[in-house]
Order: structure tokens, then sequence, then C-alpha cells
């Protein structure tokens, strides 16, 4: 599934095109090909010994996630499993998506292209980010439209985190195995935004639902089922789920 719906490819022109638009619409900034941030999964580290490192500055446990995300709402690539103390921008310099972008800009971001990320970052010129200081309207007013412009990844953040509500609790596995499910529920993100599955805005909401998460897990299994029922078990060659039915 990773290969069709994170596949880690370049976007074609065309798509280029309409990921510029899906930028530009939000505030005015032309030539945006993703924006790229970082977010925090609670986890539970049984080694008391590193435990100190997964513990963030809201003061709980977690992994610290970096996305490179689309104007789709979708993830384009991620560094996953980090300690939670671990800055985001020593996340993008070991980032496998920066070694891409610097090996071949222009497939990437198109010739005009650039990322938005925000202060804490620093890729050069392939990257806008907000003035440190600004001293004028002018300079306030950009560090405006980067925000809104950056905000397309705190959406997707939000929309991942209500589809799948065990990433806002404590998960007691090793360490990679969470790195597992965490990645594989990105990629079932992204087939979700394609289908349009599940409306956030439906979901926004769910404390305030009378019956609850379980009201709401089970909500989101049935739309989920729902999408995979429309897949075509024939796309994987070596798979057996015809026979299976």
């Amino acid at each position: 599934l990773k290969k069709r719906w994170m596949s880690g490819k370049p976007p074609t022109p065309d798509e280029l095109k309409q990921i510029y638009k899906g930028f530009q619409d939000r505030r005015g900034i032309d030539g945006c090909a993703m924006t790229v941030d970082g977010t925090h999964v609670p986890w539970w580290p049984d080694d008391a010994s590193v435990r100190a490192y997964f513990r963030n500055h809201k003061g709980w446990y977690s992994l610290n996630i970096l996305a490179w995300v689309s104007c789709f709402y979708t993830f384009i690539d991620a560094e996953i499993g980090w300690a939670a103390r671990v800055g985001d921008s020593v996340m993008v310099t070991y980032s496998g998506m920066l070694q891409r972008l610097q090996n071949d800009r222009e497939a990437w971001l198109g010739k005009r292209g650039f990322v938005v990320g925000d202060g804490g970052f620093s890729l050069g010129a392939m990257m806008l980010v907000p003035y440190r200081s600004p001293s004028n309207k002018m300079q306030k007013y950009f560090n405006f439209c980067i925000s809104s412009t950056l905000f397309f990844v705190e959406e997707t953040f939000g929309r991942w985190k209500n589809r799948f509500c065990q990433l806002r609790d404590y998960q007691y596995c090793d360490q990679r195995h969470m790195c597992w499910i965490i990645l594989s529920m990105m990629i079932c993100h992204n087939m979700c935004q394609a289908f349009r599955d599940d409306s956030p805005a439906d979901i926004a909401d769910a404390d305030m639902i009378p019956l609850g998460k379980e009201f709401m897990q089970r909500r989101r299994a049935a739309c989920f089922r729902t999408m995979l029922v429309g897949l075509q078990p024939g796309l994987c060659k070596r798979c057996e789920r015809k026979e299976r039915g």
C-alpha cells in the first residue's frame, strides 16, 4: 500500500500546478510545493533508563514525528520514531526527504517552488520561513501568510489523529512496533483522503457526541470498511485474497 499511497515519488508537472494552486488559494503564497512541521504521538517507553529522553516539553512521553505534507492534507513523507526531546531542525537534517530534495529539487518543487516551514527550520533557498522579529506591517503580514499556509500541516495532523484515536493515548509496545503502527496509519490516512472518507468536520467535536469514543470508533471502522470494499484485490499480484474470498 505504501508504494501507491505514500510512494516517495515526485509529483508530475500537472500535479505540481494543482499543488501550487491549492496552497496559493489559502493566503496567496505562490510556489509552495509542500509544508513541513512536527507533532508528538503518545508512547510509553519500557526502558526507564532512557525514558527521560522521551518526555516532551508538555510533560508527557511521546515519539516526535516530522511530516512533509501536501495541500491535499496527505503525507508526502515522514520521519518517525525520534525521541521527544529531539528538535524538528535536527530531524530535518537527517530526513530522507531532505536528501531527495537536494538531489533533485526541480522534480519535487519545480523551477520556482519551495517548502514552507516555521522559524525553527533552515534549508536555505528551498525553504520559506517567517521573519524572526518582524519590524513593520509588511513583515507582520508576511508572517501571517506563512502561518496560514503552514496550517495545512497542522490540519493534516488534526484529521489524522481524529481518524485514528489510538494516536491520542499511550501505546504500550516496543518502539519499532510503534513506528510501524504510525506509518501504517499515515498510509491509511492518505487512502481516506483519496476516497474522501469520514469528513473531518463530522469528527472534529468527537468529545461532544453523547456516545463518546466508542461511537466514534465504530463509525470510523464502518467508514473504513466501506472504503476497503471498493479496492481491487487484483492490484497485488502476489495476493491470494480472491481465493480466500
